[in-house]
């Protein structure tokens, strides 16, 4: 017998398109909650969440997000689909994180209400980093990862329970050093790595500050890894009690969580929200990537209002110069790429 079912209340049938101009109007100032929310016929409190999601970003992230290094990146990735026919398989995307034996984030816990002090199990007081690379393409595959382990030496007993085919590089830090670029801070500057893929590959970088939106691992697999390896760390605790997670463990917990992590819908969303694959360059909605301003004041008065009222500028912070230049996006395979980091 088929099921005739009928909606009873309006719950959550605004649309999309609502809320991103709704979104639009408060990001801008020129409307608050209350009045965008009735303007758009949208929730109040789905549109402060959304706006709180939106500040997160840092401000040397949200300053860098603008319309001209998007659009650099996206020029130079459309100038690759008309040279070469490429197809999912061809597309990859890789990303370094680095997770701890005692969590980031905490998971929920529940408590009587009034109760002052609400405790929860932690691994270890002491936090170990181990990096881990990962790498997708827009096929839905995802590729062995490799471990970094904060070791001077090579210890076969770390990579116990590891997943099938991963294999790892040892460092006293933990983090990808310059060693693993012949010398360099970043793949991009390794002369090595650009000979090596000059024939056959070709390597696009992110403009800086922009991975958050334009990367499809940060975009979609970072964080719900993070959320899966919380929950593993605290499944293993349960039977363990009195115990502390070592880093011998680390295998067999990253092989878990990367079990739950690495499904299909992860690699599809990551590549089809950054728009590069499908390519879309306009994925990111005009109030995302605003235009750098070039003057301080386009104002016809002689008084400007920036100068009556200046808005609040970040703490400038003193930095240690390291003479380096800035980086950019770039297919670094390219010949004009490769001669002028020759002459650096």
């Amino acid at each position: 017998m088929p099921r005739d079912y009928k909606r009873k209340t309006n719950r959550q049938s605004w649309s999309a398109d609502c809320m991103t101009k709704a979104l639009q109007e408060v990001l801008e100032g020129r409307m608050g909650y209350k009045k965008a929310a009735q303007t758009f016929s949208i929730p109040q409190s789905t549109l402060e969440d959304k706006v709180k999601r939106s500040r997160k970003t840092p401000i040397a992230r949200a300053e860098t997000f603008h319309r001209t290094a998007v659009s650099k990146f996206y020029d130079l990735l459309n100038s690759i689909y008309e040279k070469r026919n490429l197809s999912p398989n061809d597309i990859y995307n890789v990303d370094e994180t680095g997770f701890l034996k005692v969590p980031n984030t905490q998971s929920k816990v529940l408590a009587f209400r009034g109760k002052k002090q609400v405790g929860c199990l932690s691994s270890a007081e002491r936090r170990v980093l181990v990096t881990a690379e990962v790498c997708m393409n827009a096929a839905r595959n995802f590729m062995r990862p490799m471990f970094v382990f904060p070791c001077k030496r090579e210890n076969p007993l770390l990579m116990h329970d590891a997943p099938p085919g991963s294999f790892a590089y040892y460092h006293e830090s933990g983090w990808i050093n310059t060693e693993s670029f012949h010398g360099h801070r970043s793949p991009s500057k390794s002369m090595a790595l650009i000979d090596g893929a000059r024939e056959n590959v070709t390597l696009l970088c992110f403009p800086p500050r922009t991975t958050h939106r334009l990367q499809p691992l940060d975009v979609s697999f970072m964080a719900p890894f993070s959320a899966y390896y919380e929950q593993e760390v605290r499944k293993w605790l349960v039977p363990h009690p009195g115990r502390a997670v070592a880093i011998y463990q680390i295998g067999k917990l990253f092989t878990a969580t990367f079990t739950r992590a690495v499904i299909m819908q992860t690699a599809i969303a990551g590549f089809t929200k950054t728009g590069i694959c499908q390519f879309n360059r306009d994925v990111f909605p005009e109030h995302l990537q605003p235009q750098p301003s070039t003057s301080s004041c386009s104002s016809s008065f002689s008084t400007c209002p920036r100068m009556l009222m200046p808005p609040p500028q970040e703490e400038q912070k003193v930095r240690t110069k390291h003479n380096r230049r800035k980086g950019k996006t770039a297919i670094l395979a390219s010949s004009p790429y490769k001669l002028e980091l020759e002459k650096e």
